[in-house]
């Protein structure tokens, strides 16, 4: 499916101005999106849709899943009103080969906006939830996300809500010029578990905080600083990854980038770190 131009402030004749407004004066469109209630075990799957100019709350959501829910091959943005890839409340949750622009701006009744207004990938369990929130992030590729917001981002709230989340072979990136990129930033696990290998983090800001169980290594992490309990991984780096060209939303490596074999392919059966390979295919 192609979904665009969906949501308040979205489309021809609506509120020029609520494009980019949350806290709910717009309602909570979305463009595609499963809520599963009560919570139970459905088994979602959403594959190879676009989304584009999503002026609803999330352009891509499931939530309440506990069913090991599948988003793979969806492209999203630009025009994300709020994250742009989003679940909540479920148990082994998979994103997969997914991709998140958001470079640039998108033009709406006359009006230019960022091309994307909050968090690239998101996850967030709270209640009614009251068990920890699993999910892996396997080979997604996020270019940019709204100023202080991140490529990928993750928070538990209070109460008996862990959240635990696997990260493998996802690539950041960030435009020239963009505005306090962050790239990775999970504000609370609650005692749940973060793996987070061989991934690209080019530019921005790195946060994890003391309340997560972490298992952190083979990461690129050019150009980037770094807060919170971040670690640093034994087989770390911190390089260019030299790809094709980004400008054109091709995050292949070239066949000189030293992520090229330094990956740890014991997890996913890759040698390289990132999404992308220097052939084939790249989300």
């Amino acid at each position: 499916n192609y979904v665009h131009n969906n949501g308040y402030g979205a489309y021809p004749g609506a509120c020029a101005g609520c494009f980019q407004v949350d806290a709910g004066s717009y309602g909570y469109n979305e463009g595609i999106a499963f809520v599963g209630y009560p919570i139970g075990s459905y088994g979602t799957k959403i594959l190879n849709n676009r989304i584009t100019i999503e002026g609803g709350h999330n352009a891509l959501m499931v939530d309440e899943d506990t069913g090991s829910p599948l988003i793979q091959g969806n492209q999203v943005g630009p025009g994300c009103s709020h994250n742009c890839l989003d679940f909540k409340r479920s148990v082994g949750a998979m994103f997969k080969q997914n991709t998140a622009n958001c470079t640039g701006t998108v033009t709406v009744n006359g009006q230019s906006y960022p091309a994307c207004n909050a968090n690239a990938f998101y996850t967030q369990n709270d209640t009614p939830a009251s068990f920890t929130e699993t999910g892996t992030y396997e080979e997604n590729v996020a270019y940019g996300a709204a100023p202080s917001n991140a490529c990928f981002a993750a928070q538990g709230q209070s109460g008996p809500v862990a959240v635990s989340l696997n990260y493998y072979n996802n690539t950041c990136a960030f435009a020239p010029g963009d505005s306090n990129p962050v790239a990775f930033n999970v504000q609370s696990c609650l005692g749940g578990t973060l793996k987070v290998n061989n991934n690209i983090f080019q530019g921005g800001y790195l946060f994890t905080t003391s309340d997560c169980a972490m298992s952190w290594d083979y990461n690129d992490k050019y150009q980037t600083t770094q807060g919170g309990s971040t670690p640093n991984g034994a087989h770390d780096l911190s390089v260019d990854p030299q790809w094709v060209n980004p400008s054109a939303f091709d995050f292949h490596l070239q066949s000189t980038s030293p992520v090229l074999n330094n990956g740890n392919s014991s997890i996913l059966g890759l040698p390289y770190i990132g999404a992308c390979g220097t052939s084939g295919t790249c989300p």
